[in-house]
């Protein structure tokens, strides 16, 4: 065997406990984002819950997360290499002496009956500051990226665990101690990290600054509109805004699982159709047009070949960039077959819209949100009209729709 392959085999030995280490973090880590969190004053009230989510995503994170725990132990390893390499120093400067005199009987002395548990409490001090900054933080912005927190973060931790170690190198007794404060502190601080990057998530998707994957879940009596966390074997998790909790549904109970990339655009001024200027009319009718034609599309265009005046209507609602470049007659086939979102006529409920809004920059945009109901499903979306302002056709035409998550005051 060459000596090559002997030293690998040899590096593997002795890193036996990366895989637990990383699996440990990852599971840690994860147990703590899919924790039922958010505006608890006490948030280990269910700390030993623990949720029943895919293996994959405990390696995933594990991987992730062990980065952060692996860069400041191997910076500590480099510069301790370095530091037995280095040449012996020459004798300190006299002026030093009483200086150095002083650390040494503060950091170094274990006869004293005083400065003997300093040390300890020192770095008990110093590790739950640390603890407690973290969980103080946790619904913070502190205006910097998550990644480079946890860096910041897992490197003051092990620095001040190798300064403590050091200091209580010939005391067995008190490195266990130190050893088994600092494991229960990092699994208490990698929760937290978990719980933390959970909020940052949700915060960035309730300020609609990034999008996020949510689901449609049909149950059998209700249809719940969920931020999807996670699909296991047994479960389907996922995170609800309404109650701000984390909801584990068995999979035996669910009928269908429908996935969207959607934002969040917060609450939203349900219409009066009583109480609106006559501009707010004109693009409500709009949207009112368009839902009676699709949801009777059927009906509508059973008789047409080419064309039609309920078809023709029906294009004077939507811009050309909307309906596509799909002829007349494929358009009208579509319509006379697919049923809109392929569900029947008679599960339909209604609509609720939002009063328009106008979108910054444009004056002539406007913004509905619109709440879908059926016997079985909510949807949830947004569309875009534009005033075209031509004597020909309807003021207001749709440019464009979109999924969205909302709610109206």
């Amino acid at each position: 065997m060459s000596d090559r392959l002997k030293n690998i085999l040899k590096l593997l030995q002795e890193l036996w406990f990366v895989p637990f280490v990383v699996y440990t973090a990852g599971l840690v880590y994860v147990q703590g984002s899919f924790h039922p969190y958010f505006g608890d004053l006490f948030i280990f009230k269910n700390i030993l819950t623990f949720y029943p989510v895919s293996q994959s995503l405990y390696w995933i994170n594990g991987i992730y997360f062990s980065f952060f725990l692996a860069q400041p132990v191997i910076t500590i390893a480099i510069l301790e290499s370095q530091k037995a390499r280095r040449k012996p120093r020459k004798a300190p400067n006299r002026s030093n002496v009483k200086l150095r005199r002083f650390l040494f009987f503060l950091f170094r002395n274990r006869r004293h009956r005083f400065f003997y548990p300093l040390h300890s409490v020192i770095f008990l001090v110093l590790i739950f500051s640390m603890l407690l900054f973290q969980i103080f933080t946790l619904n913070k912005d502190l205006h910097l990226p998550l990644s480079m927190q946890n860096i910041l973060f897992y490197n003051v931790f092990f620095f001040i665990l190798f300064i403590s170690y050091q200091i209580k190198t010939k005391e067995s007794t008190a490195k266990i101690s130190i050893i088994f404060v600092a494991a229960l502190t990092l699994v208490i601080s990698i929760y937290l990290s978990g719980i933390h990057a959970q909020y940052i998530n949700l915060t960035k998707y309730d300020a609609q600054k990034s999008k996020i994957e949510m689901s449609r879940v049909s149950l059998d009596n209700e249809t719940l509109t969920l931020i999807k966390m996670d699909i296991s074997a047994d479960y389907y998790i996922g995170y609800h805004l309404s109650t701000n909790r984390t909801i584990f549904l068995a999979k035996d109970n669910i009928n269908k699982i429908e996935n969207f990339q959607a934002s969040y655009a917060g609450k939203k001024q349900l219409a009066d159709p009583s109480a609106v200027n006559d501009e707010e009319a004109a693009i409500i009718k709009t949207l009112q047009s368009y839902y009676d034609f699709r949801i009777h599309s059927g009906k509508y265009t059973k008789a047409c070949t080419q064309s039609c005046a309920s078809f023709d209507a029906f294009k004077q609602l939507q811009s050309n960039a909307y309906l596509g470049k799909t002829s007349d007659s494929i358009q009208l086939k579509y319509l006379q077959n697919s049923p809109y979102r392929g569900k029947d006529v008679k599960n339909y409920y209604g609509v609720d819209f939002s009063l328009p809004e106008q979108i910054e920059g444009d004056a002539n945009v406007r913004a509905v949100y619109v709440k879908e109901y059926w016997k079985d499903d909510i949807f949830y979306l947004k569309y875009t009209l534009q005033n075209v302002a031509a004597s020909d056709k309807n003021p207001w035409i749709i440019i464009k729709d979109e999924d969205i998550f909302f709610d109206f005051q």
